[in-house]
């Protein structure tokens, strides 16, 4: 899971600070900031319940995209791709 503060729509209400303060952080005005932006599993649903609570709706969390699978390895020249 990742997560962003959108800095233009984000009016410092620190309600996601309040819910889950080991992802999000305060700047010096009071506006949220995000201080990793990849989410431990562990604090996901908290992450959620403060994008939740955002009055502004700043807050988007999005899925983390898989790795693709890595293609299967040619054979070597001259060798069969036959499985036996």
């Amino acid at each position: 899971m990742k997560v962003t503060v959108d800095p233009d729509r984000c009016q410092g209400h620190a309600r996601c600070w309040e819910i889950c303060p080991e992802v999000f952080s305060l700047d010096e005005v009071g506006h949220s900031v995000v201080t990793s932006g990849d989410v431990p599993s562990a604090l996901e649903a908290e992450v959620t319940k403060a994008a939740a609570n955002c009055p502004e709706r700043a807050i988007t969390v999005s899925l983390a995209q898989p790795e693709p699978p890595l293609p299967a390895p040619s054979p070597p020249p001259g060798t069969s791709a036959v499985a036996l």
